[in-house]
């Protein structure tokens, strides 16, 4: 896989788990537990594609040191290059951000909260109204918002944190 269709899939996956959100939960009473602003922990996220390459080299051949290495430099790299931002208000909307290179992309719309579940309605993106959504969720930690998992709904190979920023 050369490395812009890595980028292209890294962004096609971040935009996907926060472009397809959708609305769940029980309603106003959860909203404000996880208010707030939140930023991509880029060093959890290098960790996360590092794991599943890792992985995926696994399958194939063992890759030496020095590939090791330089595939950490690579995953550390794409990680920084990576700006994504999300800001949960406590009245249940919210507006995300994503930047990677020359690709951006702002969505809106509404979030709820039941437990430790976030869930999201995304009903605006650039290209327009949105009609049509799968159910993606987040799940609240001491750490932050974890998309990923059995959890989301969406189909993206590792999972990705958002840590609360003031």
């Amino acid at each position: 896989m050369t490395r812009r269709v890595a980028i292209g899939r890294l962004g096609a996956a971040l935009l996907l788990a926060l472009g397809l959100l959708a609305a769940c939960g029980d309603g106003a009473d959860g909203v404000a537990a996880a208010a707030g602003r939140y930023r991509l922990d880029q060093p959890h996220y290098a960790r996360a594609l590092m794991a599943e390459r890792l992985a995926a080299a696994k399958a194939g051949t063992p890759l030496s040191a020095a590939a090791r290495t330089a595939l950490q430099r690579a995953c550390v790299a794409q990680a920084r290059a990576v700006t994504l931002t999300l800001e949960l208000r406590a009245d249940g909307a919210f507006l995300a951000r994503y930047a990677y290179g020359k690709t951006s992309q702002r969505l809106a719309g509404t979030w709820t909260q039941a437990g430790a579940v976030v869930s999201f309605a995304t009903t605006s993106a650039p290209a327009g109204r949105v009609t049509t959504v799968a159910p993606v969720k987040a799940k609240q930690t001491a750490e932050g918002l974890l998309f990923g998992g059995d959890l989301s709904g969406w189909a993206v190979p590792h999972a990705f944190l958002m840590r609360p920023v003031p």
